[in-house]
């Protein structure tokens, strides 16, 4: 299968499917921790090399000062610092996930989006671990692929919040990257839109493997 680079944007222990995907829901409230989760990219994420050139490039620029919504981040998030980590989501019921714009109609983009449970469709709704806490609100309403159990990983590149995406388990599935929106307020923190649209680079890569 062709790799692509795209930008986007409880219950017992149960394994879920999806074609080549799978995740693992479970009861236990798992949470992100630096420690154990945050990586430094190493060369060994089996990205395509024009993938690994653009991330190396774009991690390399020096950034202007970071805006009000990354001043109170982690600075082992920043995207100079070459971060990778597993990328949580919220499974939401299709019906309710107004949050997704979707500006592609590319069949392995909108796979690793959705997941089908018992024939109903969820779309995925990923989490900045920086931002973790601020949802804890919705693990009562969804279930919570925590980033323990998530097939992805994901590394940063314009902001905090502009990340390519992978899948660690299968590195033949589509490499996408995700706008996270994440509300101003801790008051009035919402489902934010994740915008995914596809750049040049993917028909380029297209192009490559034909």
């Amino acid at each position: 299968m062709s790799k692509y680079y795209l930008f986007i944007g409880f219950l017992s222990a149960l394994a879920l499917g999806s074609c080549e995907n799978s995740v693992t829901l479970s009861p236990k409230i798992s949470r992100f921790t630096i420690s154990q989760h945050l990586h430094k990219i190493d060369g060994h994420e089996q990205l395509p090399q024009k993938v690994s050139t653009f991330i190396s490039q774009e991690q390399s620029k020096k950034r202007a000062i970071a805006s009000n919504n990354e001043s109170n981040l982690n600075p082992s998030f920043a995207p100079e610092n070459s971060p990778k980590f597993p990328l949580p989501y919220f499974l939401i019921p299709s019906e309710q996930a107004q949050f997704l714009k979707l500006e592609t109609d590319n069949a392995f983009i909108i796979d690793e989006l959705n997941l089908k449970i018992s024939g109903k469709l969820y779309n995925k709704y990923f989490i900045h671990p920086a931002h973790e806490s601020k949802f804890d609100f919705l693990r009562g309403i969804y279930n919570y692929v925590s980033a323990d159990r998530t097939e992805f990983f994901a590394t940063p590149v314009f902001d905090y919040y502009s990340l390519v995406v992978w899948n660690r388990n299968n590195p033949e599935r589509v490499i996408f990257m995700a706008k996270l929106g994440v509300e101003k307020s801790d008051e009035e923190i919402k489902l934010n839109r994740q915008i995914i649209s596809e750049l040049p680079i993917v028909k380029k890569l297209n192009e490559d493997r034909k």
